[in-house]
């Protein structure tokens, strides 16, 4: 599978299980849609995703790779604070090997939204129906403050009741997504969340 890692050597990359947990699946679904697959397979494949090596964790946004860590700039600090809203970058709190969890814990405590190109936030918060922290990811290539910044802004903006109540915000070049947290199972559903388009 092009050096990605897999489940117990099937070919079916620990990607696409941390994609289907950040789609809103379910563990359940997905043992339905993959017989051969087993809850523990999930679970491990989550668990890399959170904890495993670094040098091989990459954006799960789809037809793009980032570098293993600290992949946006801290430049976006100085383009939210000139919009107004308060930010700071993870390095100038944080250690830059932290573990996803470590800055998911440290967001939670401290209020903070985390901004990611990195899928596993939110399938961390999926897996565990988290509220807190919420999650903005960016799914773009160039994920320069220059390129996408005035967009992001706006979009924090018309969701910031949203992501204070706990919300994963997902944008591109095209469309903003808003989901609500925590993603949860109701009766005779499947994982589920509120959905609100942005304009």
């Amino acid at each position: 599978m092009g050096g990605k890692p897999c489940i117990r050597g099937m070919g079916v990359t620990v990607g696409m299980i941390v994609g289907q947990i950040a789609a809103g699946h379910s563990i359940e679904e997905i043992l339905a849609d993959y017989p051969y697959l087993e809850r523990e397979d999930i679970l491990q494949a989550l668990r890399y995703a959170a904890l495993g090596d670094p040098k091989n964790a990459k954006s799960r946004c789809p037809g793009y790779e980032t570098p293993p860590d600290m992949n946006l700039s801290p430049r976006w600090v100085e383009v939210f604070r000139k919009a107004g809203l308060e930010a700071v970058h993870w390095t100038t709190v944080g250690r830059a090997d932290a573990r996803d969890r470590e800055i998911m814990a440290w967001a939670a405590a401290n209020d903070y939204v985390v901004l990611t190109q990195d899928m596993d936030f939110s399938a961390i918060l999926a897996a565990i129906r988290g509220v807190k922290p919420s999650a903005v990811q960016i799914c773009a290539e160039d994920v320069s403050p220059d390129v996408i910044g005035a967009r992001v802004a706006v979009a924090l903006f018309q969701t910031r009741s949203e992501l204070e109540s706990g919300a994963i915000v997902s944008i591109d070049t095209e469309r903003t997504r808003l989901r609500l947290l925590p993603l949860i199972k109701q009766e005779g559903s499947c994982l589920t969340s509120v959905r609100k388009p942005v304009p």
